[in-house]
Protein backbone atom coordinates (compact mmCIF):
# COMPACT_ATOMS: atom_id res chain seq x y z
CA UNK A 1 0.00 0.00 0.00
CA UNK A 2 2.62 2.28 1.12
CA UNK A 3 4.52 1.34 -2.77
CA UNK A 4 1.56 2.27 -4.25
CA UNK A 5 1.46 5.80 -3.27
CA UNK A 6 5.38 6.33 -4.30
CA UNK A 7 4.49 4.72 -7.68
CA UNK A 8 1.48 6.81 -8.06
CA UNK A 9 3.46 10.10 -7.49
CA UNK A 10 5.93 8.92 -10.02
CA UNK A 11 2.92 8.21 -12.72
CA UNK A 12 1.78 11.90 -11.38
CA UNK A 13 5.02 13.52 -11.51
CA UNK A 14 6.10 11.96 -15.05
CA UNK A 15 3.06 12.40 -16.65
CA UNK A 16 1.21 15.36 -15.20
CA UNK A 17 3.35 17.75 -14.15
CA UNK A 18 5.33 19.21 -10.64
CA UNK A 19 1.65 20.86 -9.62
CA UNK A 20 -0.44 17.86 -9.77
CA UNK A 21 2.66 15.98 -7.69
CA UNK A 22 2.38 18.58 -5.13
CA UNK A 23 -1.35 18.87 -4.83
CA UNK A 24 -1.53 14.68 -4.50
CA UNK A 25 0.91 15.73 -1.32
CA UNK A 26 -1.02 18.12 0.03
CA UNK A 27 -3.87 15.41 0.30
CA UNK A 28 -1.63 12.94 1.55
CA UNK A 29 -2.98 14.05 5.40
CA UNK A 30 -6.17 12.86 4.67
CA UNK A 31 -5.24 9.98 3.08
CA UNK A 32 -3.27 9.50 6.72
CA UNK A 33 -6.38 9.75 8.61
CA UNK A 34 -8.19 7.23 6.80
CA UNK A 35 -5.19 4.89 7.39
CA UNK A 36 -5.78 5.76 11.26
CA UNK A 37 -9.13 5.08 10.90
CA UNK A 38 -8.54 1.78 9.79
CA UNK A 39 -5.62 0.85 12.06
CA UNK A 40 -7.30 2.29 15.14
CA UNK A 41 -10.34 -0.69 14.55
CA UNK A 42 -7.93 -3.02 13.19
CA UNK A 43 -5.00 -2.87 15.34
CA UNK A 44 -6.93 -1.98 18.26
CA UNK A 45 -9.20 -5.01 18.25
CA UNK A 46 -6.67 -7.83 16.94
CA UNK A 47 -4.34 -6.15 19.75
CA UNK A 48 -6.93 -7.52 22.21
CA UNK A 49 -7.77 -10.71 20.39
CA UNK A 50 -4.00 -11.58 20.11
CA UNK A 51 -3.77 -11.56 23.45
CA UNK A 52 -7.12 -13.38 24.55
CA UNK A 53 -5.96 -15.80 22.02
CA UNK A 54 -2.77 -17.01 23.91
CA UNK A 55 -5.32 -17.02 26.94
CA UNK A 56 -7.61 -19.88 24.44
CA UNK A 57 -10.46 -17.15 25.20
CA UNK A 58 -12.14 -17.59 21.68
CA UNK A 59 -15.39 -16.21 22.90
CA UNK A 60 -14.23 -13.11 23.72
CA UNK A 61 -11.66 -13.11 20.76
CA UNK A 62 -15.60 -13.02 18.22
CA UNK A 63 -17.30 -10.43 20.43
CA UNK A 64 -13.89 -7.70 20.16
CA UNK A 65 -13.63 -8.83 16.54
CA UNK A 66 -17.57 -8.03 16.08
CA UNK A 67 -17.15 -4.65 17.95
CA UNK A 68 -14.19 -3.82 15.41
CA UNK A 69 -15.96 -4.62 12.38
CA UNK A 70 -19.07 -2.63 13.54
CA UNK A 71 -16.74 0.37 13.58
CA UNK A 72 -14.92 0.08 10.47
CA UNK A 73 -18.22 0.12 8.87
CA UNK A 74 -19.82 3.24 10.75
CA UNK A 75 -16.57 5.26 10.11
CA UNK A 76 -16.37 4.56 6.69
CA UNK A 77 -19.47 5.52 5.80
CA UNK A 78 -19.51 8.58 8.84
CA UNK A 79 -16.20 9.84 6.31
CA UNK A 80 -17.59 9.42 3.25
CA UNK A 81 -20.60 11.71 4.57
CA UNK A 82 -19.00 14.57 6.11
CA UNK A 83 -16.23 14.81 3.00
CA UNK A 84 -18.94 14.70 0.18
CA UNK A 85 -20.80 17.41 2.87
CA UNK A 86 -17.74 19.55 3.28
CA UNK A 87 -15.42 19.24 -0.06
CA UNK A 88 -15.00 22.69 -0.40
CA UNK A 89 -14.18 23.57 3.02
CA UNK A 90 -11.66 20.68 2.97
CA UNK A 91 -10.00 21.78 -0.78
CA UNK A 92 -9.33 25.62 1.25
CA UNK A 93 -8.09 24.21 4.15
CA UNK A 94 -5.76 21.39 2.06
CA UNK A 95 -4.57 23.75 -0.50
CA UNK A 96 -3.70 27.14 1.92
CA UNK A 97 -6.23 28.61 -0.90
CA UNK A 98 -3.66 28.65 -3.03
CA UNK A 99 -5.54 28.96 -6.60
CA UNK A 100 -2.75 26.72 -8.55
CA UNK A 101 -3.64 23.78 -6.29
CA UNK A 102 -7.44 24.22 -6.16
CA UNK A 103 -8.67 22.47 -9.06
CA UNK A 104 -6.22 19.16 -8.85
CA UNK A 105 -7.90 18.94 -5.43
CA UNK A 106 -11.41 18.98 -6.57
CA UNK A 107 -10.88 16.30 -8.67
CA UNK A 108 -9.05 13.62 -6.52
CA UNK A 109 -10.85 14.19 -3.01
CA UNK A 110 -14.43 13.26 -4.86
CA UNK A 111 -13.74 9.80 -5.71
CA UNK A 112 -11.87 9.54 -2.88
CA UNK A 113 -14.58 10.35 -0.04
CA UNK A 114 -16.56 7.88 -2.47
CA UNK A 115 -13.82 5.03 -1.72
CA UNK A 116 -14.01 5.72 1.98
CA UNK A 117 -15.79 3.14 3.76
CA UNK A 118 -14.15 0.37 0.81
CA UNK A 119 -10.89 1.94 2.12
CA UNK A 120 -11.11 1.57 5.83
CA UNK A 121 -12.93 -1.92 5.68
CA UNK A 122 -10.07 -3.43 3.73
CA UNK A 123 -7.50 -1.55 5.94
CA UNK A 124 -8.93 -3.08 9.16
CA UNK A 125 -9.78 -6.21 8.33
CA UNK A 126 -6.31 -7.14 7.15
CA UNK A 127 -5.25 -7.40 10.98
CA UNK A 128 -7.91 -9.34 11.76
CA UNK A 129 -7.33 -11.98 8.93
CA UNK A 130 -3.56 -12.33 9.51
CA UNK A 131 -3.96 -12.60 13.90
CA UNK A 132 -7.09 -15.50 12.67
CA UNK A 133 -3.97 -17.53 11.11
CA UNK A 134 -4.70 -16.74 7.47
CA UNK A 135 -1.65 -13.95 6.59
CA UNK A 136 -1.74 -15.41 2.73
CA UNK A 137 -5.08 -14.01 1.94
CA UNK A 138 -5.12 -10.87 4.19
CA UNK A 139 -1.81 -10.00 1.88
CA UNK A 140 -3.76 -10.86 -1.35
CA UNK A 141 -6.22 -8.44 -0.36
CA UNK A 142 -4.14 -5.67 0.06
CA UNK A 143 -2.24 -6.59 -3.06
CA UNK A 144 -5.34 -6.53 -4.99
CA UNK A 145 -5.93 -3.21 -4.25
CA UNK A 146 -3.07 -1.66 -4.78
CA UNK A 147 -1.76 -4.05 -7.82
CA UNK A 148 -5.10 -2.91 -9.43
CA UNK A 149 -4.20 0.88 -8.48
CA UNK A 150 -1.28 0.44 -9.87
CA UNK A 151 -2.11 -0.58 -13.06
CA UNK A 152 -5.18 1.48 -13.62
CA UNK A 153 -3.51 4.81 -12.74
CA UNK A 154 -1.42 5.14 -15.94
CA UNK A 155 -4.80 3.95 -18.01
CA UNK A 156 -6.88 6.17 -15.93
CA UNK A 157 -4.71 9.17 -16.25
CA UNK A 158 -4.48 8.83 -20.23
CA UNK A 159 -8.00 8.73 -20.39
CA UNK A 160 -9.52 11.16 -17.61
CA UNK A 161 -6.01 13.55 -17.88
CA UNK A 162 -6.11 14.88 -14.32
CA UNK A 163 -5.74 13.82 -10.52
CA UNK A 164 -8.72 12.17 -10.38
CA UNK A 165 -7.52 9.26 -12.05
CA UNK A 166 -5.81 7.90 -8.99
CA UNK A 167 -8.34 8.27 -6.80
CA UNK A 168 -10.76 6.57 -9.19
CA UNK A 169 -8.27 3.56 -9.70
CA UNK A 170 -7.74 3.72 -5.59
CA UNK A 171 -11.83 3.29 -5.84
CA UNK A 172 -11.96 0.17 -7.96
CA UNK A 173 -8.82 -1.58 -6.68
CA UNK A 174 -10.26 -1.16 -2.70
CA UNK A 175 -13.95 -1.85 -3.71
CA UNK A 176 -12.74 -5.69 -5.36
CA UNK A 177 -10.67 -5.85 -2.35
CA UNK A 178 -13.47 -5.55 -0.41
CA UNK A 179 -15.80 -7.86 -2.31
CA UNK A 180 -12.72 -10.73 -1.46
CA UNK A 181 -13.82 -10.20 1.62
CA UNK A 182 -16.27 -12.89 1.10
CA UNK A 183 -13.51 -15.62 0.90
CA UNK A 184 -12.35 -14.78 4.39
CA UNK A 185 -16.06 -14.92 6.34
CA UNK A 186 -17.05 -17.96 3.78
CA UNK A 187 -14.01 -19.78 5.32
CA UNK A 188 -14.83 -23.02 7.81
CA UNK A 189 -11.72 -22.98 9.53
CA UNK A 190 -12.10 -18.78 10.86
CA UNK A 191 -11.49 -18.76 14.17
CA UNK A 192 -13.13 -15.38 14.36
CA UNK A 193 -16.88 -15.23 14.34
CA UNK A 194 -19.81 -12.67 14.19
CA UNK A 195 -20.86 -12.47 17.85
CA UNK A 196 -23.62 -9.59 18.34
CA UNK A 197 -24.65 -8.86 21.86
CA UNK A 198 -25.47 -5.90 23.83
CA UNK A 199 -23.04 -6.07 25.97
CA UNK A 200 -20.32 -5.33 22.75
CA UNK A 201 -20.11 -1.30 23.93
CA UNK A 202 -18.27 -2.56 27.56
CA UNK A 203 -14.96 -3.62 25.13
CA UNK A 204 -15.08 -0.29 23.79
CA UNK A 205 -13.04 1.30 26.13
CA UNK A 206 -10.18 -1.66 26.01
CA UNK A 207 -10.54 -1.08 22.15
CA UNK A 208 -10.12 2.51 22.19
CA UNK A 209 -7.33 2.37 24.59
CA UNK A 210 -5.01 0.01 22.33
CA UNK A 211 -5.94 1.67 19.42
CA UNK A 212 -5.75 5.05 20.48
CA UNK A 213 -1.91 5.23 19.43
CA UNK A 214 -2.40 4.48 16.56
CA UNK A 215 -5.18 6.58 15.35
CA UNK A 216 -3.29 9.94 17.50
CA UNK A 217 -0.86 9.06 15.07
CA UNK A 218 -2.76 9.04 12.13
CA UNK A 219 -4.67 11.83 13.43
CA UNK A 220 -1.11 14.37 14.76
CA UNK A 221 1.00 13.09 11.64
CA UNK A 222 -1.86 15.27 9.08
CA UNK A 223 -1.40 17.94 11.56
CA UNK A 224 2.47 17.57 10.92
CA UNK A 225 2.05 17.43 7.32
CA UNK A 226 0.15 20.45 7.42
CA UNK A 227 2.55 22.41 9.15
CA UNK A 228 5.42 21.27 7.44
CA UNK A 229 4.09 21.91 4.00
CA UNK A 230 3.44 25.38 5.41
CA UNK A 231 6.68 26.23 6.64
CA UNK A 232 8.28 24.57 3.06
CA UNK A 233 5.86 26.51 1.34
CA UNK A 234 6.78 29.96 3.05
CA UNK A 235 11.07 29.00 2.99
CA UNK A 236 10.88 27.46 -0.42
CA UNK A 237 8.01 28.08 -2.48
CA UNK A 238 6.40 25.73 -4.41
CA UNK A 239 9.85 24.24 -6.23
CA UNK A 240 10.24 23.30 -2.57
CA UNK A 241 7.21 21.57 -2.07
CA UNK A 242 7.57 19.58 -4.93
CA UNK A 243 10.98 18.22 -3.13
CA UNK A 244 9.26 17.62 -0.21
CA UNK A 245 6.43 15.66 -2.24
CA UNK A 246 9.64 12.99 -3.18
CA UNK A 247 10.54 13.24 0.66
CA UNK A 248 7.53 12.18 1.67
CA UNK A 249 7.92 9.39 -0.45
CA UNK A 250 11.28 8.33 0.82
CA UNK A 251 8.99 8.11 4.56
CA UNK A 252 6.69 6.08 2.81
CA UNK A 253 9.04 3.35 1.28
CA UNK A 254 10.57 2.93 4.77
CA UNK A 255 7.48 2.74 6.38
CA UNK A 256 6.74 -0.26 3.93
CA UNK A 257 9.17 -2.09 5.36
CA UNK A 258 8.31 -0.27 8.81
CA UNK A 259 4.72 -1.24 8.58
CA UNK A 260 4.99 -4.53 7.24
CA UNK A 261 7.37 -6.05 9.76
CA UNK A 262 5.62 -4.09 12.64
CA UNK A 263 2.21 -5.49 11.80
CA UNK A 264 3.51 -8.62 11.41
CA UNK A 265 5.08 -8.53 14.64
CA UNK A 266 2.54 -7.34 16.74
CA UNK A 267 -0.20 -10.15 16.61
CA UNK A 268 2.69 -12.88 16.96
CA UNK A 269 3.78 -10.65 20.30
CA UNK A 270 0.84 -10.03 21.67
CA UNK A 271 -0.21 -13.70 21.61
CA UNK A 272 3.65 -14.69 23.24
CA UNK A 273 2.97 -11.92 25.58
CA UNK A 274 -0.20 -13.85 26.36
CA UNK A 275 1.19 -16.87 26.77
CA UNK A 276 4.22 -15.66 28.94
CA UNK A 277 7.00 -16.89 25.77
CA UNK A 278 9.83 -14.62 26.53
CA UNK A 279 11.76 -16.51 24.42
CA UNK A 280 10.11 -16.78 21.58
CA UNK A 281 9.25 -12.95 22.29
CA UNK A 282 12.62 -11.96 22.16
CA UNK A 283 13.30 -13.79 18.77
CA UNK A 284 10.76 -12.17 17.13
CA UNK A 285 11.50 -8.48 18.41
CA UNK A 286 14.92 -9.26 17.07
CA UNK A 287 14.66 -10.87 13.54
CA UNK A 288 12.26 -7.43 13.47
CA UNK A 289 14.61 -5.06 14.52
CA UNK A 290 17.28 -6.64 12.79
CA UNK A 291 14.75 -6.40 9.22
CA UNK A 292 13.69 -2.50 9.77
CA UNK A 293 17.28 -1.40 10.63
CA UNK A 294 18.38 -2.92 7.58
CA UNK A 295 16.18 -1.86 5.47
CA UNK A 296 16.90 1.86 7.06
CA UNK A 297 20.30 1.16 6.02
CA UNK A 298 20.30 0.93 2.66
CA UNK A 299 18.09 3.37 1.97
CA UNK A 300 19.80 5.99 3.74
CA UNK A 301 22.83 4.64 1.55
CA UNK A 302 20.77 5.38 -1.73
CA UNK A 303 19.47 8.75 -1.08
CA UNK A 304 22.89 10.04 -0.41
CA UNK A 305 24.36 8.34 -3.23
CA UNK A 306 21.44 8.70 -6.06
CA UNK A 307 19.47 11.34 -4.90
CA UNK A 308 19.42 12.88 -8.20
CA UNK A 309 18.40 9.38 -9.46
CA UNK A 310 15.44 9.40 -7.19
CA UNK A 311 14.09 12.91 -8.57
CA UNK A 312 14.17 11.86 -11.78
CA UNK A 313 11.81 9.17 -11.50
CA UNK A 314 9.30 11.69 -10.54
CA UNK A 315 10.30 13.36 -13.85
CA UNK A 316 11.94 15.99 -11.61
CA UNK A 317 14.49 17.61 -14.58
CA UNK A 318 14.13 21.17 -13.96
CA UNK A 319 17.77 21.93 -12.73
CA UNK A 320 16.80 24.65 -10.09
CA UNK A 321 14.48 21.86 -8.91
CA UNK A 322 17.37 19.06 -8.76
CA UNK A 323 19.93 21.56 -7.06
CA UNK A 324 17.66 21.92 -3.98
CA UNK A 325 16.55 18.39 -4.05
CA UNK A 326 19.65 16.61 -4.00
CA UNK A 327 20.92 18.89 -1.03
CA UNK A 328 18.01 18.43 0.96
CA UNK A 329 17.46 14.64 0.53
CA UNK A 330 20.93 13.70 1.21
CA UNK A 331 20.73 16.02 4.67
CA UNK A 332 17.12 14.72 5.42
CA UNK A 333 18.57 11.02 4.67
CA UNK A 334 20.12 10.08 8.57
CA UNK A 335 16.04 10.73 9.16
CA UNK A 336 15.19 7.55 8.11
CA UNK A 337 16.78 5.96 10.66
CA UNK A 338 15.19 7.62 13.46
CA UNK A 339 11.73 6.92 11.98
CA UNK A 340 12.46 3.31 11.82
CA UNK A 341 13.96 2.85 15.47
CA UNK A 342 10.72 4.97 17.15
CA UNK A 343 7.90 3.27 15.04
CA UNK A 344 8.77 -0.11 15.72
CA UNK A 345 9.38 0.70 19.52
CA UNK A 346 5.67 2.09 19.21
CA UNK A 347 4.70 -0.62 17.75
CA UNK A 348 5.94 -3.32 20.17
CA UNK A 349 4.96 -1.05 23.31
CA UNK A 350 1.26 -1.24 22.02
CA UNK A 351 1.43 -5.02 21.54
CA UNK A 352 2.74 -5.71 25.19
CA UNK A 353 -0.13 -3.70 26.58
CA UNK A 354 1.51 -0.26 26.89
CA UNK A 355 -0.54 2.21 24.68
CA UNK A 356 0.37 5.17 27.10
CA UNK A 357 3.90 4.54 26.44
CA UNK A 358 2.97 4.93 22.44
CA UNK A 359 0.89 7.71 22.41
CA UNK A 360 3.97 9.33 24.11
CA UNK A 361 5.99 8.51 21.26
CA UNK A 362 3.36 9.39 18.67
CA UNK A 363 2.82 12.64 20.34
CA UNK A 364 6.77 13.33 20.34
CA UNK A 365 7.61 11.60 16.75
CA UNK A 366 4.56 13.98 15.31
CA UNK A 367 4.18 17.16 17.71
CA UNK A 368 6.28 17.43 20.75
CA UNK A 369 9.49 17.35 19.03
CA UNK A 370 8.90 17.30 15.64
CA UNK A 371 7.61 21.23 14.88
CA UNK A 372 8.95 22.94 17.14
CA UNK A 373 12.60 21.83 15.91
CA UNK A 374 11.38 22.06 12.33
CA UNK A 375 10.43 25.50 13.22
CA UNK A 376 13.14 26.59 15.40
CA UNK A 377 15.64 25.25 12.48
CA UNK A 378 14.02 26.97 9.58
CA UNK A 379 13.99 30.51 11.59
CA UNK A 380 18.06 29.74 12.34
CA UNK A 381 18.99 28.50 9.02
CA UNK A 382 15.81 28.63 6.18
CA UNK A 383 14.94 25.87 3.97
CA UNK A 384 17.35 23.45 4.71
CA UNK A 385 17.33 24.20 8.27
CA UNK A 386 13.93 22.11 7.77
CA UNK A 387 15.65 18.72 6.95
CA UNK A 388 18.31 19.36 9.25
CA UNK A 389 15.91 19.48 11.81
CA UNK A 390 13.88 16.45 10.88
CA UNK A 391 16.93 14.63 11.64
CA UNK A 392 16.71 15.71 15.36
CA UNK A 393 13.64 15.03 15.87
CA UNK A 394 13.34 11.62 14.61
CA UNK A 395 16.27 10.52 16.64
CA UNK A 396 14.59 12.46 19.96
CA UNK A 397 11.21 10.41 19.23
CA UNK A 398 13.59 7.57 19.17
CA UNK A 399 15.20 8.12 22.71
CA UNK A 400 11.22 8.43 24.25
CA UNK A 401 11.27 4.68 24.91
CA UNK A 402 15.03 4.58 25.93
CA UNK A 403 13.85 7.71 28.98
CA UNK A 404 11.30 5.27 29.98
CA UNK A 405 13.10 2.24 30.04
CA UNK A 406 15.62 4.02 31.66
CA UNK A 407 13.30 5.40 34.62
CA UNK A 408 11.45 1.89 34.86
CA UNK A 409 14.53 0.45 35.96
CA UNK A 410 16.19 2.76 38.02
CA UNK A 411 12.66 3.99 39.84
CA UNK A 412 10.07 1.08 39.49
CA UNK A 413 8.85 -0.74 42.27
CA UNK A 414 10.14 -4.09 39.82
CA UNK A 415 8.12 -6.28 37.86
CA UNK A 416 9.65 -5.97 35.16
CA UNK A 417 13.07 -7.03 33.44
CA UNK A 418 15.65 -6.08 30.51
CA UNK A 419 15.34 -3.20 27.61
CA UNK A 420 12.07 -5.22 26.45
CA UNK A 421 10.29 -4.65 29.76
CA UNK A 422 9.55 -8.07 30.00
CA UNK A 423 7.23 -9.18 33.53
CA UNK A 424 9.06 -11.39 35.81
CA UNK A 425 7.27 -13.89 38.32
CA UNK A 426 4.14 -12.69 39.82
CA UNK A 427 1.25 -14.49 41.15
CA UNK A 428 2.72 -17.65 42.84
CA UNK A 429 4.64 -18.39 39.35
CA UNK A 430 7.59 -20.00 40.59
CA UNK A 431 9.58 -20.66 37.18
CA UNK A 432 9.21 -21.19 33.48
CA UNK A 433 11.03 -24.24 31.28
CA UNK A 434 11.16 -23.58 27.74
CA UNK A 435 12.42 -25.81 24.97
CA UNK A 436 12.27 -27.17 21.33
CA UNK A 437 12.05 -30.51 20.15
CA UNK A 438 12.32 -31.72 16.55
CA UNK A 439 11.32 -34.94 15.54
CA UNK A 440 14.40 -35.76 13.50
CA UNK A 441 16.82 -35.71 16.64
CA UNK A 442 15.78 -38.34 18.74
CA UNK A 443 18.00 -37.05 21.65
CA UNK A 444 15.87 -34.27 22.30
CA UNK A 445 13.06 -36.00 24.01
CA UNK A 446 15.59 -37.67 26.58
CA UNK A 447 17.71 -34.18 27.32
CA UNK A 448 14.08 -33.06 27.70
CA UNK A 449 13.45 -35.06 30.44
CA UNK A 450 16.59 -34.79 31.80
CA UNK A 451 16.08 -31.00 31.87
CA UNK A 452 12.79 -30.96 33.11
CA UNK A 453 13.62 -33.22 36.32
CA UNK A 454 16.63 -30.77 36.69
CA UNK A 455 14.25 -27.59 36.63
CA UNK A 456 11.60 -29.68 39.20
CA UNK A 457 14.54 -30.27 41.79
CA UNK A 458 15.54 -26.61 41.57
CA UNK A 459 12.15 -26.02 42.42
CA UNK A 460 11.19 -28.37 45.46
CA UNK A 461 8.29 -29.92 43.74
CA UNK A 462 7.57 -32.98 45.24
CA UNK A 463 8.46 -36.24 43.20
CA UNK A 464 4.09 -37.18 42.55
CA UNK A 465 3.64 -34.02 41.13
CA UNK A 466 7.12 -34.39 39.26
CA UNK A 467 6.38 -37.58 37.61
CA UNK A 468 2.77 -36.97 36.53
CA UNK A 469 4.17 -33.36 34.72
CA UNK A 470 6.87 -35.91 33.34
CA UNK A 471 4.63 -38.55 31.90
CA UNK A 472 1.92 -35.74 30.55
CA UNK A 473 4.62 -33.54 28.74
CA UNK A 474 6.25 -36.79 27.02
CA UNK A 475 2.86 -38.30 26.00
CA UNK A 476 1.91 -35.23 24.68
CA UNK A 477 4.62 -34.59 22.60
CA UNK A 478 4.90 -38.50 21.63
CA UNK A 479 0.77 -37.77 20.17
CA UNK A 480 1.99 -34.71 18.23
CA UNK A 481 4.90 -37.02 16.37
CA UNK A 482 3.00 -39.95 15.50
CA UNK A 483 -0.34 -38.48 14.96
CA UNK A 484 -1.87 -41.11 12.37
CA UNK A 485 -3.49 -40.06 9.17
CA UNK A 486 -2.01 -36.51 9.33
CA UNK A 487 -1.57 -35.06 5.86
CA UNK A 488 1.38 -32.96 6.71
CA UNK A 489 2.77 -34.04 10.11
CA UNK A 490 4.35 -32.08 12.93
CA UNK A 491 8.57 -31.78 12.73
CA UNK A 492 8.80 -29.03 15.61
CA UNK A 493 7.27 -28.27 18.71
CA UNK A 494 8.06 -25.63 20.66
CA UNK A 495 7.22 -26.52 24.47
CA UNK A 496 6.85 -24.12 27.38
CA UNK A 497 6.11 -25.32 31.36
CA UNK A 498 4.65 -22.76 33.65
CA UNK A 499 4.97 -23.62 37.23
CA UNK A 500 2.89 -22.15 40.01
CA UNK A 501 1.93 -22.81 43.61
CA UNK A 502 -0.93 -24.66 42.54
CA UNK A 503 0.15 -26.58 39.41
CA UNK A 504 1.83 -26.32 36.09
CA UNK A 505 0.40 -25.18 32.97
CA UNK A 506 2.13 -27.07 29.83
CA UNK A 507 1.87 -24.87 26.54
CA UNK A 508 2.82 -27.01 22.71
CA UNK A 509 2.82 -24.77 19.99
CA UNK A 510 3.60 -26.91 16.80
CA UNK A 511 3.65 -27.02 12.86
CA UNK A 512 1.94 -29.04 10.62
CA UNK A 513 -1.71 -29.83 9.70
CA UNK A 514 -4.74 -28.57 12.34
CA UNK A 515 -4.12 -31.58 14.83
CA UNK A 516 -6.50 -32.05 17.91
CA UNK A 517 -4.03 -33.62 19.73
CA UNK A 518 -6.23 -33.91 23.40
CA UNK A 519 -8.07 -37.04 22.32
CA UNK A 520 -4.91 -38.99 21.63
CA UNK A 521 -3.46 -38.22 25.43
CA UNK A 522 -5.06 -40.73 27.22
CA UNK A 523 -3.10 -38.99 30.75
CA UNK A 524 -6.19 -37.40 32.18
CA UNK A 525 -5.57 -33.48 32.82
CA UNK A 526 -7.42 -30.90 34.98
CA UNK A 527 -7.52 -28.61 32.23
CA UNK A 528 -7.02 -29.23 28.60
CA UNK A 529 -7.79 -27.10 25.30
CA UNK A 530 -6.39 -26.91 21.72
CA UNK A 531 -6.69 -24.62 19.23
CA UNK A 532 -5.16 -22.71 15.82
CA UNK A 533 -3.75 -19.77 16.55
CA UNK A 534 -1.35 -17.99 14.01
CA UNK A 535 -1.59 -20.88 11.69
CA UNK A 536 0.08 -22.70 14.30
CA UNK A 537 -1.60 -25.68 16.49
CA UNK A 538 -1.57 -24.99 20.47
CA UNK A 539 -2.62 -27.12 23.21
CA UNK A 540 -2.63 -26.41 26.82
CA UNK A 541 -2.57 -28.47 29.59
CA UNK A 542 -2.89 -27.86 33.17
CA UNK A 543 -2.28 -29.85 36.18
CA UNK A 544 -2.51 -29.31 39.97
CA UNK A 545 0.10 -30.31 42.88
CA UNK A 546 -2.21 -32.44 45.19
Amino acid sequence: MQLSFVIAGIFVGRYLGAEPLAALNLALPLIQVYVACGAFFGIGGTVLVAMHKGENQDQKCSEIFTLSLLGMLAAGLLFMGLGLGFQDELIALLSGNEPVFYEHLAAYLFPLFLASPMFILTLGMVYHIRTDGKPVLASGLLLTANILNLILIPVFIHLIGNLSACAWAMFVGYGCSTLGLYAYFRAPSRTLQWRFSLWLLRDFWSLTKNGFPVAAAGLLSPIMIFCVNRLVMQHGGPDGLVVYSVIMSSILIISLFIAGTAQTMMPMIGVLYGEKDWKGLRFVFQLSLATVSFCAVLLILFLESFPAFLLGLFGITQPNILEIGCFSLRLFAPAIGGIALSSLMRAYSQATGRPMLALAIVFVENIGAMLPVLWIASLCFGYYGIWGGYVLAAYLTALVYVIYYVYNTRYSAGGTRGFLLLPVGKNGQLGLFDATISVKNADDLTKLVSGMRDFAGQRNLSADFTERLLRLTERAVAAVFAAPNIKKPANRIDLMIEIGQDGAMIHLRFNGSPLDILPLIDVPAADAESALHLGLNNCRLRIFNQ
